[in-house]
């Protein structure tokens, strides 16, 4: 009935429709994850910060002592304020003084009564390695 060029060709030909078909299916529509009740991450920019924590597990002042760690004047956040999203909290901030880091990602993450603060690379002062800073919450 078909030649075997034709089933060769065949085969390949319906695997890859089929992987269309099903990672059509699995696609998300811009919904975003709830964060991790132990941790959160904010996206620093030449402004501030920005990001979402879990009020399950952490409180507000907890979130600002864990981004003054990326002050130039440590633990000087102002400005900062949030709002629920999605049940989580959004929150901006910015550093008197500005932040060591001018672009990147302060991941926090907590164990306990103590939070790990993983800040990126320091570009301008040509240090390209990551600085952890454990502090008490």
């Amino acid at each position: 009935m078909f030649t075997p060029l034709f089933r060769r060709a065949l085969l390949p030909g319906l695997l890859t429709a089929s992987a269309f078909v099903l990672s059509a299916c699995t696609m998300t529509t811009g919904a975003t994850n709830p964060p991790a009740s132990n941790a959160f991450y904010a996206q620093l920019s030449q402004t501030g910060f920005s990001g979402r924590y879990d009020p399950a597990g952490f409180q507000p002042h907890e979130v600002q002592k864990a981004l003054g760690e990326a002050c130039a004047i440590r633990g000087n956040i102002v400005d900062y304020s949030e709002q629920p999203v999605d049940g989580a909290m959004a929150f901006r901030a910015r550093c008197r003084g500005g932040t060591d880091v001018r672009l990147g990602t302060v991941s926090v993450y907590r164990y306990g009564n103590r939070a790990r603060v993983v800040l990126p690379g320091y570009v301008e002062l040509m240090r390209e390695d990551e600085t952890v800073r454990t502090i008490s919450l």
